[in-house]
């Protein structure tokens, strides 16, 4: 359980983080279409990553081996759809960070138009 705890808090800190900014700053937004963009990605996000992370979790619970070296003697998947959730989720990770990051600069332009004009 220490270990589930350092992953969500090392790996996925900074992307709760980063979707807590989003909303707060949806909230006070000046942007006519910003708020909206900003609410949706950052729960759409967090539900991507949590459902990649609950699958490499259980495949990693119902399988011998670690991602690392390897899955075998998986009970509920293949083996090759173990190996595949581990690089799905670091690969849905880094298109979360990839995303928002794209998102936040779009984001201060059409903030920065929409407080500009008054």
């Amino acid at each position: 359980m220490e270990d589930l705890f350092v992953i969500i808090a090392l790996l996925y800190g900074p992307v709760i983080f980063l979707a807590a900014v989003a909303l707060v700053w949806a909230r006070h937004s000046r942007s006519q279409h910003a708020p909206l963009w900003l609410r949706r990605s950052a729960v759409f996000w967090l539900i991507a990553l949590a459902v990649t992370l609950g699958f490499a979790l259980l495949t990693g619970a119902t399988c011998q081996g670690n991602a690392l070296y390897g899955y075998a003697g998986c009970t509920l998947v293949s083996e090759q759809v173990a190996t595949f959730s581990v690089i799905l989720l670091i690969f849905t990770y880094l298109a979360a960070i990839l995303y928002t990051v794209l998102l936040f600069l779009g984001t201060a332009v059409a903030e920065y138009k929409a407080r500009s004009k008054h």
